[in-house]
Order: C-alpha cells, then sequence, then structure tokens
C-alpha cells in the first residue's frame, strides 16, 4: 500500500472529527462503548475507497465524507456483530466491545452504527435513498456471509472458506467504490 498523501490525512482527520460529533450523546448509555470502539478506529480502509473514489470523481467534499463514515461504520457495525457470534475476546489490540461491555451493548452499539451509517447516507441531497439502498444491499449480502461462517464450525477446505471470506468481506469493500460513483452519476 501507498503511503497516505496530505490530502488522505485531512480526509481521515475530517473523519475523525465527523464520528466524535455523530457519536451517542454523552447522557446515554452506549456513550461509553462508542468512545472505546473509537480510541482504536483501525485503519479506516473503506472510507479511504470511499474518500479517495469521491475525491477522484470530483463529489462534493461534505458529501463524500458523510458515506465515507456511513461505510465505516457499517463495517465496524459488522465487526461488532461477528466479534459477538465468535465470542472474540480482543479486536484492534483491546478487548472487544463484546468482552469489554458484554454481549448485549455489544449488539446495541452495532446496531446504532447500522443507523447511524443509514443516516449519514441519507444526508446526501441527490443520491441519500440511492445510498441508503446500497448500504441495505451490501449489509444484506454481509449477513448472508456471515450466517455461512456462523454455520461452518469445522476447519473448512479452501475453497469453501474464500467463498466465505468473499460473502463477508467483499460487499462492505466494493459499497464505498461503487456508491462514489452512483453519486457521480457513473452507476445506477
Amino acid at each position: 500500500m501507498s503511503p497516505i498523501n496530505l490530502s488522505e490525512i485531512k480526509s481521515l482527520r475530517s473523519l475523525d472529527a465527523l464520528y466524535q460529533r455523530e457519536l451517542p450523546n454523552i447522557n446515554s448509555s452506549l456513550a461509553p462503548a462508542a468512545s472505546y470502539h473509537f480510541k482504536n478506529p483501525g485503519k479506516s480502509f473503506r472510507a479511504q475507497l470511499a474518500l479517495s473514489s469521491g475525491s477522484a470523481l470530483g463529489l462534493d467534499e461534505n458529501d463524500n465524507l458523510h458515506w465515507a463514515a456511513a461505510c465505516e461504520l457499517l463495517h465496524n457495525a459488522s465487526l461488532i456483530h461477528d466479534d459477538i457470534s465468535d465470542a472474540s475476546t480482543h479486536r484492534r489490540g483491546q478487548e472487544s466491545i463484546n468482552e469489554h461491555f458484554g454481549s448485549d451493548m455489544a449488539l446495541c452499539l452495532g446496531d446504532w452504527m447500522v443507523a447511524k451509517a443509514f443516516e449519514l447516507a441519507a444526508r446526501n441531497n441527490r443520491h441519500g435513498g440511492a445510498l441508503v439502498a446500497l448500504l441495505a444491499k451490501a449489509m444484506q449480502e454481509t449477513c448472508s456471509g456471515q450466517i455461512s461462517d456462523i454455520t461452518q464450525r469445522q476447519c473448512a477446505e479452501l475453497e469453501e472458506w474464500q467463498r466465505i471470506a468473499k460473502g463477508k468481506t467483499a460487499p462492505l469493500l466494493i459499497a464505498p467504490i461503487k456508491g462514489a460513483a452512483l453519486a457521480a452519476g457513473l452507476y445506477s
């Protein structure tokens, strides 16, 4: 992977600032879990895909930022839900939300992230509905991939493992680019 340029650093800082503004209200029971989760937000790869695609296509900066955050939040929700399914104790070098706050809080935070992702995608003035539909389809496909993983409890053959990994991962990698193309009028 190539080094991040100054424009990408600025975009990732804007993304982090957006997360901080959009986190659950400080009085919400979800606030501590959300803050804990975003202490280590990961690489934001899906957001970077959306940001660079949208920038290359000349999208409005604010719309592009909301789309990037929506894609990244949906991915993060899928990770939190995956940790519940797998009873994972750690994620990104710290205890998983499930381990640290319990499965009820993890489930609710993941659901909150899904809802917030849809809200952010809907903020696009011209293409909000289509972007929300794209995210919904990507999440449905990811859920189908996840259930394949859950029902496959033994060591899978390579071909089966690749099919499961593709089903869980590909939809949320394709959506950021597809959404930028949709918002630019290149895809319907």
